[in-house]
């Protein structure tokens, strides 16, 4: 070791500077989106049933008004809210983490 500095081993993945890492292997994007639409199919479809088998009214109560729906019907609104709620939150995380690499 005469003054010659010793260059270790890049570790098993990864690539020396200047050399492109090869694109990963896995699912393809177009397989996510088929297996995420029948995951989506399933769950409206079992919301569906459940709507359809319990048509018992029940009161819900929001903002202080009682309205009387379908059992199903009131679920039915709280999977869409969550839902919404959901997308909003992901679309603003989204946005500062694009914000942050920009």
């Amino acid at each position: 070791m005469d003054g010659e500095e010793e260059k270790a081993a890049p570790a098993p993945g990864v690539e020396p500077e200047g050399i492109a890492a090869p694109a990963p292997k896995g699912p393809r994007r177009g397989a996510r989106t088929w297996l995420g639409s029948l995951l989506l199919l399933v769950v409206v479809t079992a919301t569906l049933i459940f709507t359809v088998e319990n048509p018992n009214r029940v009161p819900v109560h929001l903002f202080g008004a009682a309205i009387w729906l379908p059992l199903g019907v009131a679920i039915l609104f709280g999977v869409v809210a969550g839902a919404l709620i959901m997308f909003v939150i992901g679309s603003i995380l989204l946005i500062r983490q694009g914000r942050r690499r920009g």
